[in-house]
């Protein structure tokens, strides 16, 4: 079934670039109004296709998504989280970085990339902590602030050895911490959330 439903995804979207391409157009080019809409459809498929656990899915429509809109920081980020959960960390840190690089503020994006740096970069936990901060900065009554400043003091100390740590419960704990919030984001994306 999967494979089915990633043919139609793929032929949908294609079908979409080749419109744009018998028009004259081209990615890198001003994205058009009806881009934008169709990479919104393609953003709201990826969402649904993520909350029912069909990430290989949720990539496809993502992947449409930014293809017909490059500038769509919100599909990059749904990339990033679909690559995250199928546990793809250099593909997740890529998309988290290009939704950062569109949109800098992106609070959630800066969360992911603090989540995400101890699990493939061992040696920058301080970059993981400057994400937290700045996700903290720019949501300031965030929900979850004081897991977040919990993990912003402890995670330096936190010796990652492969995927394992030196303080194995502390490291445990982080990688639940990361999991569940990893289901609390998604739901914010394709403009189903209002910023607090």
């Amino acid at each position: 079934m999967y494979t089915q439903l990633r043919s139609v995804v793929i032929r949908r979207c294609a079908a979409s670039m080749a419109f744009i391409m018998l028009l004259g157009g081209t990615v890198a080019a001003a994205v058009s109004q009806s881009d934008r809409k169709e990479a919104a459809k393609y953003n709201d498929q990826g969402v649904d296709y993520y909350e029912a656990g069909m990430y290989e899915e949720a990539v496809a429509s993502y992947e449409c998504a930014t293809e017909l809109d490059p500038e769509n920081a919100d599909a990059f980020y749904g990339l990033g989280m679909a690559y995250l959960k199928q546990k793809d960390y250099r593909k997740a840190f890529e998309n988290f970085e290009e939704a950062l690089f569109i949109e800098p503020d992106y609070p959630d994006a800066h969360y992911a990339m603090g989540v995400i740096y101890p699990l493939i970069f061992k040696d920058k936990k301080d970059k993981a902590v400057e994400h937290f901060k700045k996700y903290l900065k720019l949501r300031p009554g965030a929900s979850d602030r004081e897991k977040v400043e919990e993990w912003i003091d402890r995670l330096p100390g936190l010796d990652f050895i492969g995927n394992e740590a030196h303080d194995p419960d502390a490291a445990l704990q982080f990688g639940k911490y990361a999991s569940g919030s990893v289901n609390r984001i998604v739901s914010r994306l394709a403009g189903r959330w209002k910023p607090a």
